[in-house]
């Protein structure tokens, strides 16, 4: 190999080197994934509180909403609020049997007064495998959630939908 090459070689690797160097003492580092609101067997242990439906919102997908032991009587009763750490978990499928799962959305009660913009609820994605989605459309789920699940038109309770109107 020539010297010229061999120094353009040299010249290349040493700057990935350096420019990898640098990048790390920026004291920018990369977030770790956000873990998924829910623990991983909540599919197949929590309590289902809405069969596989077909959903007017959520992409047009089917649905079926499942409840963790705190969320379960507030869900379906009305007639208590929902305790900090409730969660509700709504499995997306693509399909009309609800056997081809495509995505979680949760909602996970916070402490009052903690994020009143979101009803005081952590609101989340994540795919099949559990890796968790970007936010950006937590706004959208909110949103819907205050016109469609609102307790004055008897269609929801605390921005938990329980019946849908078309």
């Amino acid at each position: 190999m020539d010297v010229l090459r061999r120094r353009s070689l040299r010249g290349f690797f040493g700057g990935l080197v350096a420019g990898a160097l640098l990048g790390a003492c920026t004291g920018e580092v990369e977030a770790p994934p956000t873990a998924a609101i829910f623990p991983v067997e909540a599919p197949t242990t929590w309590r289902e509180v809405r069969d596989c439906r077909h959903s007017h919102e959520h992409e047009l997908n089917h649905i079926r909403v499942l409840a963790d032991d705190a969320a379960y009587d507030p869900y379906l009763l009305w007639n208590a609020p929902f305790p900090v750490g409730a969660t509700l978990l709504k499995l997306e499928y693509d399909d009309a049997a609800c056997s081809h799962l495509i995505r979680y959305t949760a909602m996970k009660k916070l402490a009052k007064g903690s994020d009143l913009a979101r009803g005081d609820w952590q609101w989340q994605a994540a795919s099949p495998s559990l890796i968790v989605e970007e936010h950006a459309k937590v706004s959208q789920c909110v949103g819907c959630h205050k016109v469609h699940c609102r307790e004055d038109n008897k269609t929801g309770f605390d921005l938990t939908c329980a019946e849908e109107i078309f």
